[in-house]
């Protein structure tokens, strides 16, 4: 709402991109981590599910 121009809104929403792609790839990993490699498909699964949830909860919401 205040950047000077469109510019900085690109360059802030490039790095808003990075960091939730390095934050999602980052819980993934440790998911698998802690169930071990028998059961990633459920911590995958588990993952996807509440990221999915939590995002249409917060659209229905609004």
């Amino acid at each position: 709402m205040w950047a000077p121009s469109w510019g900085w809104v690109t360059v802030a929403n490039l790095l808003l991109g990075i960091n939730q792609g390095l934050c999602w790839s980052t819980t993934v990993i440790m998911k698998i981590d802690l169930v071990g490699p028998q059961r990633r498909g459920m911590a995958m699964g588990l993952n996807e599910f509440s990221g999915y949830f939590a995002a249409a909860h917060l659209s229905v919401e609004r």
